[in-house]
C-alpha cells in the first residue's frame, strides 16, 4: 500500500511540474474576453458606452451617500439611515467614516476613468464611425467630469480657501493602472490643474445629450472653482 501511495504521489507532482511547464510562466497567462486600454473602443458605439460608464460612475452608492449626508450635515435634511450618517449628523468626521473613504476612492475612480477615456481618444487612431466633431465634444465631456471631481476634492479634502497651502489633492498624471504612492498637489498646483481641464472641456456640445454636460455646465463650473480660488473678477466675468 504504502509503494502504491508513493508511486501515485511521485506521478502527481511530475505531472504538476509538466503542466507547469506547459502552461508557462504565470505572469504570461492572458484572460480572455477581457477589454484593455487598446480594445475596450472600437467604435462611435463603444465610444459613447465608454463615456456613459464615467457619468455612470456619479451614481454610485458611495458618491449618493456622501451627498446625502453631506445634506444632513447642513441642516437640509433631518434624517438619514444611511452608511456614516452619525459622524455627519453631530458635524464630528473622522478619515475612518465610511462614507468618507467611498467618495474619496469614488471621485478617484471618476478621475481615472476619465484618463483612461482620455488617453483612448486622442490617440488619433481612427475609430470607425466617429466623426472628429463628436471626438472633440467627448473629450471635452471627459475633461469636464475629471475637473468636476477634481474641484469636489480639493474643496472636500484640500485646503482650497488658501492658495499658499500645500494641502492641495493628488493629480494624476494619466491613468493609474497600478499601486504607487503620488504627493499631494499644493492647492494652487491644484487650482492650475483644474482650470487646465476646463480650459480643455470648452469644445463640450452646444446641445448636450439628456443627463451630459455642454459648453454652459464648463462655464458654471469655472465660474465656482474661480469663486473658490478668491480669484472674483475672474468669477464675476465667467459668471
Amino acid at each position: 500500500m504504502k509503494t502504491h501511495g508513493y508511486i501515485s504521489a511521485a506521478a502527481g507532482i511530475a505531472l504538476a511540474f509538466t503542466s507547469c511547464s506547459l502552461m508557462g510562466p504565470l505572469d504570461d497567462l492572458k484572460i480572455d474576453y477581457v477589454y484593455t486600454d487598446e480594445t475596450v473602443i472600437q467604435d462611435a458605439a463603444s465610444a459613447e458606452n465608454a463615456l456613459a460608464g464615467i457619468y455612470a460612475s456619479w451614481k454610485s452608492f458611495g458618491n449618493c451617500a456622501f451627498f446625502t449626508n453631506q445634506a444632513l450635515r447642513a441642516g437640509t435634511i433631518s434624517y438619514a439611515n444611511i452608511i456614516g450618517y452619525d459622524e455627519f449628523q453631530i458635524n464630528q468626521l473622522t478619515d475612518e467614516n465610511a462614507s468618507v473613504k467611498q467618495f474619496y476612492t469614488g471621485q478617484y475612480f471618476i478621475i481615472n476613468g476619465a484618463n483612461s477615456f482620455i488617453a483612448s481618444l486622442a490617440d488619433g487612431r481612427q475609430i470607425s464611425g466617429l466623426t472628429d466633431e463628436r471626438r472633440t465634444e467627448m473629450l471635452s465631456e471627459a475633461y469636464f467630469l475629471k475637473a468636476l471631481s477634481e474641484h469636489y476634492l480639493l474643496c472636500t479634502f484640500g485646503q482650497f480657501y488658501d492658495q499658499t497651502s500645500k494641502y492641495g489633492i493628488v493629480i494624476p498624471d494619466g491613468p493609474v493602472r497600478e499601486s504607487i504612492a503620488k504627493a499631494r498637489s499644493t492647492v494652487a498646483d491644484s487650482y492650475a490643474a483644474i482650470l487646465s481641464d476646463l480650459d480643455k472641456a470648452e469644445n463640450a456640445p452646444e446641445n448636450p445629450a439628456l443627463g451630459h454636460a455642454g459648453r454652459h455646465a464648463v462655464k458654471l463650473l469655472r465660474a465656482k472653482v474661480l469663486l473658490n480660488a478668491g480669484r472674483y473678477q475672474e468669477a464675476a466675468q465667467a459668471a
